[in-house]
């Protein structure tokens, strides 16, 4: 058909499609097929296919919802888990003057007091700094970045 229908006029539309005793549909109007065995009456069969592919495309859009939805939940749960798992200590181990942490991940950082006494809380303080920059060598580098500046006004 092609006037577009308004609201208005497709609701009494509606109302003569259900009250109508000689207005018969066949079919399955979420699959896409309509058929209006009363022919004199073309706005029904409009008004039956815009139906159809309005619900067809809801169905779409719940869909993708859906999908969405499980996709962001599986990335921030993931996010979450590993964020839980990347600093839990799972135990501990101090031998002057070394202290190695295992990890619930299934990883162990070790860390070596140098020319300085061995402080088990310092050990430990350095082991969750170090595997908290990516566990590598570099990891004091990055902490003396930011604390030059205060040793240097000392």
């Amino acid at each position: 058909m092609s006037k577009e229908m308004n609201a208005r006029e497709f609701m009494k539309t509606m109302e003569g499609l259900i009250n109508s005793p000689n207005q018969k549909l066949i079919g399955d109007m979420r699959g896409g097929y309509v058929y209006a065995a009363d022919t004199d009456k073309p706005e029904l069969m409009y008004a039956a296919t815009e139906i159809s592919k309005a619900n067809r495309r809801a169905t779409e859009a719940e869909n993708r919802l859906d999908a969405f939805k499980y996709a962001v939940n599986d990335v921030f749960g993931t996010a979450e888990l590993h964020r839980k798992m990347a600093l839990e200590i799972k135990k501990v181990i101090f031998n002057n003057p070394v202290t190695i942490v295992f990890w619930a991940d299934g990883t162990k950082t070790v860390v070596k007091a140098k020319n300085e006494d061995f402080d088990p809380e310092k050990g430990l303080a350095m082991a969750i700094a170090k595997k908290a920059l990516g566990n590598k060598g570099s990891y004091f580098n990055k902490i003396k970045r930011w604390t030059n500046d205060y040793n240097e006004e000392s």
